[in-house]
């Protein structure tokens, strides 16, 4: 569950986001929809406390989002940005498992099946793994990103475009993967009117 209590986001005078007030259930699939500049990803960031708020509260499967909490929430939660960044140097499998070298994530280490499965399953080829992170493409670097981010299972997700540079193919088969997440929160930023239709529901912040 993600509940925004009357939040504002300002820099310097200009407030971004005035009194927003939202809440996704748990298991929810939303959409935060609207006009660049409207807001969308300085509310998405927020929620794992990349940007501050100025007023109100933000709640997270009923922990608030403060300093005091932060390490409890990101526990919780995969943020997911528009572009992914990397060491250019390191394989792809030393991408997607480098998560799991920390304690608090060793428990979760995927089966090689599993990975090789997500891979394929995002029309990707498993001797991708093999490879460096420099000699992917933009679209196959954010499709391993968003695979390394499904793995570590966490109840709750925020995507930032994560399929703006992909494909029509790649981001039917990304749509298709978070659809099927019965159990999973998802917040997600996107002008894709697909990805807008398969989602339960859309947060029209003003304009389109």
């Amino acid at each position: 569950m993600i509940k925004f209590n009357a939040i504002s986001i300002c820099y310097d005078k200009f407030c971004v986001v005035d009194s927003f007030s939202e809440m996704i259930g748990e298991g929810e699939k939303a959409v935060l929809s609207g006009p660049s500049g409207c807001g969308k990803s300085s509310i998405l960031k927020s929620a794992v406390g990349f940007v501050p708020i100025s007023k109100g509260s933000i709640e997270i499967n009923g922990v608030e989002v403060n300093d005091t909490n932060i390490s409890t929430i990101r526990n919780s939660v995969c943020y997911i940005p528009q572009k992914i960044t990397f060491d250019p140097d390191e394989t792809v499998e030393e991408f997607i498992l480098f998560p799991f070298t920390f304690k608090s994530n060793v428990d979760l280490m995927p089966a090689k099946d599993d990975v090789t499965d997500l891979i394929c399953g995002f029309k990707l080829k498993p001797e991708i793994m093999d490879k460096k992170m420099s000699e992917l493409s933009g679209g196959q670097a954010q499709r391993v990103g968003i695979a390394r981010g499904l793995l570590l299972k966490r109840p709750v997700y925020l995507l930032d475009e994560i399929t703006s540079n992909l494909d029509k193919s790649s981001m039917s088969a990304v749509l298709e993967v978070f659809s099927q997440m019965k159990d999973a929160t998802v917040l997600s930023v996107s002008h894709d009117k697909e990805w807008s239709n398969v989602f339960e529901k859309v947060i029209n912040l003003g304009g389109d």
